[in-house]
């Protein structure tokens, strides 16, 4: 695979932009937010480093008298993702647990089910590993026992093994506990 192509999509965002743009004429900048779940600044980055790359075509105007950011995939894009996706599908990269979910994704953005279903039994053989977030394996099985597994087998390798920062001297007066979500 190419390596500047593999890490121009290998990012979740770019790569949720570009499928959703392969599947439609355009759309909105708002719609790329919604579609991939990320916020306007992450959006305004990723986009333009698709743009830069020639992937995809950013319009700007105005309707009524609000701005209108429109984006579209360009021939370029659509080769580039197709070929990527023709990469993620070969026999060798499926060995790699970590391209297969990335291919599930892709699977997953492009609706197409049939090739979903053709890799969950790869997917299955790799519960437990660590590596397949929670929420990827929610959309695949409502089985709460593997769903459990995934959970804890993903917090283990990637949450227990950041190190957390306490500050022993922090000496706020409300003494408040502050949480954050994964």
């Amino acid at each position: 695979m190419n390596k500047e192509l593999e890490k121009l999509l290998f990012n979740p965002v770019r790569l949720k932009i570009l499928s959703f743009l392969f599947t439609v004429e355009s759309a909105s900048f708002k719609k790329l937010m919604e579609v991939s779940g990320a916020t306007k600044g992450n959006i305004s980055i990723q986009i333009k480093k698709l743009e830069d790359a020639g992937c995809i075509k950013i319009k700007k105007k105005f309707e009524g008298n609000y701005p209108l950011t429109l984006c579209n995939i360009t021939s370029k894009g659509r080769k580039s993702f197709e070929l990527f996706f023709i990469s993620l599908k070969s026999y060798e990269l499926n060995k790699n647990i970590k391209y297969l979910i990335l291919l599930y994704r892709v699977l997953q953005n492009t609706c197409d089910w049939e090739g979903m279903n053709s890799i969950l039994s790869d997917l299955d053989a790799n519960i437990g590993s660590g590596i397949e977030h929670p929420f990827l394996n929610i959309s695949r099985t409502d089985d709460e026992a593997i769903n459990f597994i995934v959970a804890k087998s993903w917090a283990e390798n990637n949450i227990l093994k950041t190190p957390m920062r306490i500050d022993i001297n922090n000496k706020e007066k409300n003494n408040k506990i502050r949480l954050g979500y994964i």
